[in-house]
């Protein structure tokens, strides 16, 4: 699976910002980075109920930040022909930061942790994409790995869909294929299912 500390640093420590420009980073995700994931009336979902459902849940938070530190690097990197590491590795601590206390909550799923969990595998899907530019990878590898993106998020939907559905990100859910998202997940193997608790 795709790694964004295999991409940029190896055997560094987790660098974070100070609190005071993590709340300017919050600041910059609702006014910058939300209006370039989604436009029209899904805005709302990206600038309001994801920032709320991540100051409840500090993975969630941290992968949103994350996010965030891409799209700053992005903007340096389109201003000055360079690739701004400093905002990388700030992702790169982010993103460590928000898989460590992510793991334990993926392995019980819960109506408790599922809106946080199905937000974490959304963004963690974007970090993931707006990474791909920045590597030499084999295109082919990276369209698996996005497959295995999709395939988790559908395995967190899969295990609480009714409280997805009804929960804070279930406009999503509505806009993507109307009530029945099982064909959009069905594009799974029988043997991805082996081991999982459905």
């Amino acid at each position: 699976m795709f790694c964004l500390q295999d991409q940029i640093y190896d055997d560094q420590p987790i660098i974070l910002l100070p609190r005071a420009q993590e709340l300017c980073l919050i600041h910059f995700y609702t006014i910058h980075t939300a209006p370039t994931i989604c436009r029209g009336h899904d805005l709302r979902i990206w600038q309001v109920v994801f920032p709320e459902q991540a100051f409840a849940c500090d993975f969630l938070l941290h992968g949103l930040m994350a996010l965030t530190c891409l799209h700053q690097a992005a903007l340096e990197a389109k201003s000055s022909g360079y690739a701004p590491w400093q905002w990388q590795k700030y992702a790169l601590g982010y993103q460590t930061r928000a898989l460590e206390t992510f793991r334990p909550a993926l392995t019980k799923i819960t109506s408790d942790n599922c809106h946080a969990a199905f937000g974490f595998s959304v963004l963690t899907k974007l970090t993931a994409l707006s990474l791909l530019g920045n590597t030499l990878r084999d295109p082919c590898e990276s369209i698996l790995e996005m497959r295995e993106y999709v395939h988790g998020i559908g395995l967190i939907y899969r295990q609480a869909e009714e409280e997805l559905k009804s929960g804070p990100f279930g406009e999503i859910f509505a806009d993507l294929l109307g009530e029945d998202l099982s064909v959009f997940w069905a594009t799974s193997s029988p043997r991805d299912h082996d081991g999982y608790a459905q």
